[in-house]
């Protein structure tokens, strides 16, 4: 929606409000409204677990890897980037 709205060009204050606050709203919205209605014992077993654990070590090799692949490209570049900016 906040795209469609930035791509018809009517209003910057509100394709702004779309892609940012309203869309943060909905997730802690969405997110909420999920953890009420759900167990404590439908959430906390094996499976879920690995699950987390697993998103946990993506998202730590995806993060060294991008911290390694932006040194490897400043050894061959002339102008070195800071690998935490990008």
């Amino acid at each position: 929606l906040g795209n469609f709205i930035r791509e018809c060009g009517v209003a910057d204050r509100l394709s702004k409000a779309a892609q940012n606050e309203i869309i943060n709203i909905t997730t802690i919205f969405l997110g909420t409204s999920v953890g009420v209605t759900m167990n404590g014992d439908s959430f906390l077993n094996p499976k879920t677990l690995g699950i987390i654990v697993l998103g946990v070590f993506a998202f730590a090799f995806s993060t060294a890897g991008g911290v390694l692949m932006a040194k490897v490209m400043n050894r061959f570049s002339k102008n070195p980037i800071n690998p935490l900016i990008g």
